[in-house]
C-alpha cells in the first residue's frame, strides 16, 4: 500500500535523503563513539571471550553485542554501523504508516512521515551508531501490535506484542 501512493513513496525518500546526509557529515556523539568503539572490540575478541563478555547485563551492553554481531559479519566500520541506524529509521517509517492507517488518519500521513523523519531530533539522532532508531523502531511496532490486539483480540497479536515489548526492553532500562 505504501508503494501505490506516489506522494508517500517521495515523502520517505526525501527524509531517507536528509538521513544520508547527516551520515555523511560525521557528526560527533560521544554515545555514538562508544558504541561504535565497544562494538569494535567485541568484533577482536575469540568466540570463548565474546561468550564470557555476553554474561553481562543492561541495555547499553545489549544494543554493543547486537552491533558486534552486525561487525562480525559485515566487517566493522562506523559508515555501516550508522547505515543500520538508517535502516531502523526507514523500518519505522514503514510502521508508522502502517500504524496510522490503523488510526484512520490515511489522508494525514504524508504530512505524519515527514513531520516524523525530518524532526531535528530524529534526524540527528537516528543517523548516528545510537540505539535510538531501533529502540523508535521496536516502541512504534508495540504500539502497532496493541492497537492490533484491541481491535481484535487473537494469540497472535498478543504474541507480537510481547515480542516487541521484550525487544524495547532488551535497549531500555526505562521499558
Amino acid at each position: 500500500s505504501i508503494r501505490d501512493d506516489t506522494k508517500l513513496v517521495l515523502a520517505i525518500w526525501f527524509c531517507l535523503a536528509v538521513h544520508h546526509a547527516a551520515v555523511s557529515l560525521n557528526m560527533d556523539i560521544p554515545d555514538a563513539a562508544s558504541f561504535h568503539g565497544n562494538a569494535i572490540s567485541l568484533v577482536h575478541l575469540s568466540s570463548e571471550q565474546y561468550r564470557l563478555t555476553s554474561d553481562t547485563d543492561g541495555a547499553v551492553d545489549n544494543y554493543i553485542h547486537f552491533l558486534g554481531v552486525f561487525y562480525r559479519v559485515f566487517g566493522a566500520s562506523l559508515l555501516f554501523g550508522r547505515e543500520l541506524s538508517v535502516l531502523a529509521f526507514v523500518l519505522s517509517c514503514v510502521v508508522l504508516v502502517k500504524l496510522v492507517e490503523h488510526l484512520d488518519l490515511r489522508r494525514f500521513r504524508v504530512g505524519i512521515v515527514l513531520f516524523y523523519g525530518l524532526l531535528p531530533s530524529n534526524v540527528i539522532f537516528m543517523s548516528v551508531t545510537l540505539r535510538e532508531s531501533w529502540q523508535a523502531l521496536f516502541f512504534l511496532l508495540f504500539v502497532y501490535w496493541a492497537i492490533r490486539l484491541w481491535k481484535r483480540t487473537s494469540i497472535l497479536n498478543g504474541s507480537f506484542l510481547l515480542m516487541f515489548g521484550f525487544c524495547m526492553w532488551l535497549l531500555h532500562h526505562g521499558f
